[in-house]
């Protein structure tokens, strides 16, 4: 099982970037579908949608027979 915490760029390099330059550049990107992209190779693909849907998708994803992709909004 793979989490992706997806917030859509480089949120620690900004962070970083923005305490040492005071600005940041080149941190911000958009991402595939994960979970579209995960069920193109055969593995079983989640997207969170609110925080209380995360145990529940992990338990369910810890069951599968395959290799499961969880898209995680942070």
């Amino acid at each position: 099982m793979t989490i992706v915490f997806n917030d859509g760029g480089y949120g620690l390099i900004e962070w970083k970037q923005q305490d040492h330059y005071g600005e940041s550049a080149f941190i911000k990107f958009g991402n595939p579908d994960l979970v579209k992209f995960a069920e193109s190779m055969g593995l079983k693909g989640y997207r969170i949608e609110k925080s209380a849907d995360l145990i529940p998708t992990l338990k369910d994803a810890l069951v599968q027979e395959v290799p499961a992709v969880i898209d995680c909004p942070v």
